[in-house]
């Protein structure tokens, strides 16, 4: 003789018991779920307490998804009762099988059914009377799964419950389309330094096609926790290509310069290959810091990646900037050798008194600025 054969997945569970499949902690978790359900059902709601049956088996498919019954962690059915439903939810039973969820809101029979009232008066006396569940359960083949359709129906349009479950999060995909992260960027989003439930968060402000400053304020101030300000039009110098600049004896005559305009003085000419410029350089200023967050800001620390990325996505990659740190006055380090205190950074000269130290300027380095938007964490 054959052995019986295994189903597929390992051996069958026990039916009986409370989480199949599932690790100890699921287990333990649901179980307290289910003594409390069976104290007292009605003190639940229907979609809320589907919605915790699903937290407490992440392991299993969703609710309503299940291809097998040994998948799902309880069965539902209905109560046949005669009058109207004083609650959502019934009765919890436990003692033979899976748990068995008895709800009153929907099904076929019932004052609120579909089917003719006689015939619930026929399912209770069977059940009632006689101790036949053999209507009632093959009622129940239908109702179950109308009622997990209707739980999930209600899931797919919550964004908190999409939330549970990020790897299933259909929400999460809608807003980062609409804020331009969505397929295409996926990778990239996946890979910077500012974790994607940040980003969606922010989605109307990186969404937006003006590149304002208030935008990069809120969101910069928001995400670290810390006041943050811009400074428009701050003082910089453009870098001339060679046939921009002005040279004596410019010859219009000429066939490769028949185009370009006559240099004229106090005008359109300039001596030198760098001309001042206030319309692509703004500051952001940061602060007041505390010290371990004004060096969380510097070159190498944990801020300074995610902060590049949040200047590049809100502002553009076409305006040069810089970053202006506000450090308190009582946060001030003593400048004391083997204090790990960093020259030019986190060092300043003097006794040192209780104001506010702004004098620190950084610059990103010109590739960070060009990389993409969407691009990977810097380094």
């Amino acid at each position: 003789m054959k052995p019986p054969r295994r189903p597929e997945g390992g051996d069958e569970p026990s039916r009986g018991a409370p989480r199949n499949g599932a690790g100890t902690a699921s287990a333990d978790a649901l179980d307290r779920l289910l003594d409390e359900v069976e104290r007292a059902p009605w003190a639940y709601d229907y979609f809320a307490l589907l919605r915790r049956v699903e937290a407490c088996c992440p392991e299993l498919p969703r609710l309503g998804r299940a291809r097998r019954p040994r998948q799902e962690p309880l069965r539902l059915a209905q109560e046949p009762e005669l009058d109207f439903a004083p609650a959502a939810l019934a009765r919890l039973d436990r003692r033979a099988g899976a748990p068995r969820l008895g709800v009153r809101f929907l099904g076929l029979l019932g004052p609120q059914g579909p089917m003719p009232l006689h015939l619930t008066e026929y399912v209770r006396e069977r059940l009632r009377q006689h101790g036949d569940a053999a209507p009632m359960r093959f009622l129940d083949v239908f109702h179950h799964r109308m009622l997990l359709l209707f739980y999930r129906t209600w899931a797919q349009s919550q964004p908190v419950v999409q939330a549970d479950r990020p790897g299933e999060d259909r929400y999460a995909a809608w807003i980062e389309s609409l804020a331009g992260l969505g397929v295409a960027a996926g990778a990239a989003v996946e890979a910077s330094a500012v974790p994607a439930a940040a980003l969606r968060f922010q989605a109307g402000f990186v969404g937006a096609r003006s590149a304002h400053a208030e935008r990069l304020e809120k969101a910069v101030g928001h995400y670290f926790g810390v006041g943050a300000r811009v400074q428009p039009f701050v003082p910089g110098v453009l870098e001339l290509p060679r046939e921009a600049c002005s040279r004596l004896g410019h010859a219009r005559n000429r066939p490769e310069r028949a185009r370009q305009p006559p240099s004229r003085l106090g005008v359109s000419a300039n001596a030198g290959s760098r001309v001042p410029d206030r319309q692509h350089r703004f500051r952001l200023h940061l602060g007041p810091l505390t010290l371990p967050h004004y060096e969380s800001f510097l070159p190498g620390g944990d801020a300074w990646p995610a902060l590049q990325q949040w200047v590049r996505l809100l502002a553009g990659t076409d305006k040069a900037w810089d970053l202006c740190l506000h450090l308190r006055g009582d946060e001030l380090p003593a400048p004391r050798l083997g204090a790990r205190v960093r020259l030019g950074l986190t060092s300043w000269l003097g006794r040192g008194d209780a104001r506010e130290r702004s004098d620190l300027r950084l610059v990103p380095h010109p590739s960070r600025r060009a990389a993409p938007p969407r691009g990977a964490s810097d380094g």
